[in-house]
């Protein structure tokens, strides 16, 4: 139970990679209570966060009696959106956007003030429409409607691309088969679209690092980073550096970086379409992930420090993850990642 002293937030999708990055950040915070929704409580994840120290209820996204119950009393709101899950998938007509909606109403009518959102970029709009792709249209419509709801503070900690995903066998295959999948030739390939700028740098996060800890700065002093976008970036480097961090930790010449000569194939007709309308958006922005623009580390950089020292981290462990330190800590531990 949250103290009189203590400020309620309310993590959704907490039982998932990202959402459980900012559950634990945030639960180190004495002066904060975390709550994380699930449909299952008795769910192994479910299970895991419980045994961490923080309150775990359940309350479906997609019922707003469950989320009005979730959010009462709560100051914050952190929402991820998964749109990996069933729910949206295959012949679903379903719409994370509306389950977004949801999410956001309930919240407002409980009075929440402080929201934070996981978006995307916004492809559609910097390409004036030529680059559609489903799961960041849809991720912009719940940020567009929680900027417009009228909570004292909304904020986008937008995540890059996930270091966790070279171990993740959605993206394994259309990727290349790196970090676990040796090609023909004996290689764990990287085969992935060049970003396009130069010199070329793809912003990578590490969730399970620094993503949380991002999140948990900006609810440190929300009213700072009020209708702003922060890109959660770690480590922006290219393909090729990516490979030769993994050779390097590995003392082997295992990993290469390959340039596609064909469309990426993936696991599904919608993954494939995501992976494929991802490579032409970074064309048509050369490069430039983070809507349209360059990298700036600086947001993050500050976050991830506010983040870390709210949750009694010492000043030696408030830096962001490199791709190198990523695979020499959590590559070879055979963890879920």
């Amino acid at each position: 139970m949250a103290t009189d002293a203590q400020k309620i937030l309310v993590v959704v999708g907490g039982t998932g990679r990202t959402g459980k990055s900012v559950a634990q950040s945030l639960h180190g915070n004495p002066n904060f209570h975390v709550k994380v929704t699930t449909r299952d409580t008795s769910s192994d994840r479910a299970q895991f966060i419980r045994s961490l120290g923080i309150e775990v209820v359940q309350a479906d996204s997609w019922n707003p009696d469950e989320m009005d119950k979730a959010f009462a009393g709560a100051w914050g709101v952190y929402m991820n959106t998964n749109s990996e899950a069933p729910d949206f998938t295959g012949s679903s007509t379903l719409r994370e956007s509306d389950m977004g909606k949801i999410v956001i109403d309930a919240a407002r009518r409980q009075n929440v003030e402080v929201f934070v959102f996981a978006g995307l970029p916004e492809a559609a709009r910097i390409t004036d429409g030529k680059c559609q792709i489903s799961t960041f249209n849809q991720k912009n419509e719940i940020s567009r409607y929680g900027q417009a709801a009228g909570f004292k503070t909304f904020t986008n900690v937008n995540v890059g691309w996930q270091m966790e995903n070279f171990w993740n066998p959605v993206y394994e295959v259309p990727f290349g088969g790196f970090a676990r999948r040796k090609d023909d030739d004996g290689y764990l390939t990287i085969k992935i679209f060049p970003m396009g700028n130069t010199p070329e740098s793809t912003p990578w996060t590490s969730i399970r690092d620094d993503y949380g800890d991002i999140v948990h700065g900006v609810f440190h002093s929300p009213a700072k980073w009020n209708n702003q976008t922060v890109w959660a970036v770690s480590h922006p480097t290219s393909f090729q550096s990516v490979a030769d961090a993994y050779n390097r930790v590995t003392g082997t010449q295992a990993a290469r970086y390959l340039v596609p000569e064909a469309p990426a194939v993936a696991s599904s007709p919608e993954k494939a379409n995501e992976v494929n309308g991802i490579g032409n958006y970074v064309k048509c922005v050369k490069g430039n992930y983070c809507n349209g623009s360059p990298v700036d580390q600086a947001p993050a950089i500050e976050l991830k420090k506010a983040g870390a020292l709210a949750r009694g981290n010492p000043m030696a462990e408030t830096e962001l993850q490199t791709i190198e330190g990523f695979i020499r800590v959590h590559a070879f531990k055979g963890e879920d990642m």
